[in-house]
């Protein structure tokens, strides 16, 4: 004879499915029973105990963990600052001046292929963060500097063209 005793306890079938699906999911409860005997010792334990030694963790393991998040912390909020500091550094400037005027200068028709273009054309045709301002002063610039960069006047409009050799 055994010295165990069975217990039977009825519950909605939702409720049954609802325990198997937690079963399925977990692998510590090899059946509804086993399910329920480590419920019910974890409850009279107070609710807060382990149900098995393997789930225990020693205070060396626990304050372990406790570096760990606080160096990952203070990863992340290194992180952040540097992600803070990139954003702020390109909000606050725009392209390169280089970018910009090998941009332009490629956006530029040639002369005698093509007609001359004024700065809005020229800005429409990069597009991207460069406006119709910015690329009129760098024009401004270009042709100045650069033998190739031919301003011209014409229709109530200065246009620009690249005279190539």
């Amino acid at each position: 004879m055994t010295d165990r005793k069975q217990i039977n306890i009825k519950i909605k079938s939702d409720k049954a499915e609802k325990w198997q699906r937690h079963i399925e999911d977990n692998p510590q409860y090899s059946s509804m029973t086993d399910l329920i005997r480590q419920s019910v010792e974890k409850e009279i334990a107070g609710g807060n105990q382990p149900t098995s030694p393997s789930e225990e963790a020693s205070g060396k393991e626990i304050a372990e963990m406790k570096d760990m998040m606080k160096r990952s912390q203070q990863q992340l909020t290194k992180l952040k600052h540097t992600v803070s500091d990139l954003e702020e550094e390109m909000q606050g400037r725009g392209p390169p001046e280089k970018h910009i005027r090998s941009e332009i200068f490629a956006a530029l028709p040639d002369k005698d292929v093509n007609k001359p273009q004024n700065p809005k054309e020229i800005a429409d045709k990069i597009g991207g963060p460069v406006d119709q301002e910015m690329v009129s002063e760098t024009l401004r610039s270009m042709s100045k500097d650069m033998g190739v960069v031919k301003q011209r006047i014409g229709n109530d409009a200065v246009l620009y063209e690249k005279e190539v050799k």
